[in-house]
């Protein structure tokens, strides 16, 4: 009897609890065991585990929280699930990190062991400099310059948009040495004891037959160890000036011939009769001797005029040019007229002297402004008018 009466009270005792504490551990049949087996057995969460499935498990927990004040030993398992997957994959996040750091430290010695100039190349002779990491270097990073690494170092030329290596070296064409010091197309001087550069952009480079573009200047070293570093970059532009041309026509980027102009008749000198139609030519760029002309591409569709002096000259009387667009003599423009470089990178007119002139004349054609000769027309009148002129 009083055994029942004991275990009467002690349910008592569990309701009551309940109704006061529902968090109290007699409420939901605490079990110390439980807990220790779910914190220690579950499993972390594989790669694929995302934030959704966190996130579904926290919503899981707090639903059933709500539906019950007495939240049940399964909800409290998922509960438990939700906090170590966070911790798990806090963990994760903490190993990809080392993972990535890991996995740069070969960069890492790329990004730090290598050549740079020190100073402004365009303003004087500045050194070049090496440094080399302690991982490289096996102990302490160490930094070398000028005369230390001379020896070691190789500077060369490439024209943006090519592949092509120009080598400014003691036996590169257009490189002069003058004991230690190298100076490559007038304006680049190296000095290959003491392991300095200069490169004079203003003006100071001539092309010595590189073509028109912009040229970056690098070092290296011999070894090719450490990437090519840039010391200093040109502009080498073409002439501006259009010239009366003749001969053959080179395209000055890729050194291509465009076209013999001497094959269809274009001399510097002739001799004609009045009314007879002479071609002549023009295009930017610059001379290359005497029959070469080197176009400069860059310049088509630039503007130019006649020189009017050369084409009307004082004396004789009535002297004077006609100008056609065409072989034929059917399109007459004025002379005055501004004409523009065809595509081709050149522009033929025809020109043909008047049969009125007093006397034969020898024209100058060539455009305003010259800064070369032009061509050398003389026109000869007919033998009527220079009948007339000698009964006179």
């Amino acid at each position: 009897m009083v055994l029942v009466l004991f275990i009467s009270l002690l349910f008592l005792g569990c309701t009551q609890a309940e109704r006061d504490n529902p968090e109290d551990p007699r409420a939901i049949n605490y079990d110390p065991s439980f807990v220790k087996i779910s914190s220690s057995s579950v499993e972390p969460p594989s790669s694929s585990s995302s934030y959704e499935t966190l996130s579904s498990s926290s919503s899981d927990v707090s639903s059933s929280s709500s539906s019950s004040s007495v939240p049940s030993p399964s909800s409290s398992s998922s509960a438990l699930l939700s906090s170590s997957s966070v911790v798990s994959s806090s963990s994760s996040v903490v190993l990809s990190s080392s993972s990535s750091v890991a996995g740069s430290s070969s960069s890492y010695e790329d990004w730090c062991t290598g050549l740079y100039v020190d100073g402004n190349a365009e303003a004087g002779m500045v050194p070049i400099c090496l440094v080399t990491c302690a991982e490289v270097a096996g102990g302490d990073s160490k930094e070398e310059c000028g005369s230390d690494i001379a020896d070691r170092l190789e500077y060369y030329l490439q024209k943006r948009g090519s592949t092509e290596i120009i080598d400014l070296g003691p036996t590169a064409n257009n490189c002069q040495s003058s004991g230690n010091v190298l100076t490559c197309y007038s304006g680049i001087t190296i000095d290959l004891i003491n392991g300095r550069v200069h490169v004079n952009t203003d003006g100071g480079i001539k092309k010595g037959g590189l073509r028109t573009g912009i040229y970056t200047v690098y070092v290296k070293t011999t070894d090719n160890a450490t990437p090519p570093k840039r010391v200093a970059s040109f502009s080498l532009v073409g002439s501006q000036t259009i010239h009366a041309v003749w001969g053959n026509l080179v395209n000055d980027e890729t050194d291509a011939s465009i076209t013999n102009l001497s094959s269809i008749g274009i001399k510097e000198t002739q001799t004609v009769v009045a009314g007879q139609l002479v071609p002549v030519a023009f295009a930017p760029g610059e001379w290359d001797g005497e029959s070469r002309f080197l176009v400069n591409m860059e310049e088509v569709g630039a503007s130019f005029r006649l020189n009017q002096a050369g084409m009307f000259p004082d004396e004789p009387q009535y002297a004077g040019l006609k100008v056609y667009k065409d072989a034929e003599g059917k399109e007459e423009v004025s002379p005055t007229e501004s004409f523009k470089i065809s595509e081709s990178g050149y522009l033929i007119l025809w020109v043909a002297g008047e049969d009125r002139a007093a006397d034969d004349v020898t024209y100058d054609v060539n455009v305003s402004n010259p800064k070369s000769s032009g061509f050398n027309i003389t026109v000869l009148q007919s033998k009527t008018k220079t009948g007339e002129k000698e009964s006179k």
